[in-house]
């Protein structure tokens, strides 16, 4: 039975191939859903339409890190959580430095649930959080 898509926010690369060596083959991560339960959405999703992201994917590196950046200093608190954990917002900047050279993108996308799924059972090397 096919699960609902939500909107998210999604960070990722195009990837890069140099000659005969593949660096990346492109990475999408959703890093944000975006619903109205949200406590600060209708101001987040003025901000996104005002980076264009409902029209086109948002290219320039410079842009990407910026609106990360704003996202995580401006709209601190949706819901009762923070939008990103200073773990999550690290792995998040960290992505940005070492795929800079596959191009860089943000972009709006639906993800469903079965996404997520895949995406576990799909990878290798699972880093679990330590209970320590």
């Amino acid at each position: 039975m096919p699960t609902e898509s939500k909107l998210h926010l999604i960070l990722g690369c195009w990837g890069r191939i140099d000659g005969d060596f593949t660096s990346c083959k492109s990475v999408f991560n959703p890093i944000l859903r975006l619903d109205e339960s949200l406590e600060s959405y209708v101001e987040l999703i003025k901000y996104l339409k005002g980076l264009r992201l409902f029209e086109q994917k948002l290219t320039n590196y410079n842009a990407v890190r910026g609106a990360l950046f704003t996202i995580k200093n401006k709209y601190p608190r949706l819901g009762h959580v923070d939008v990103w954990d200073d773990k999550k917002f690290r792995l998040i900047e960290n992505f940005t430095i070492v795929h800079k050279f596959c191009g860089l993108y943000m972009d709006l996308d639906f993800v469903d649930d079965d996404f997520f799924k895949r995406y576990a059972e799909e990878r290798v090397v699972v880093i679990e959080p330590s209970n320590k």
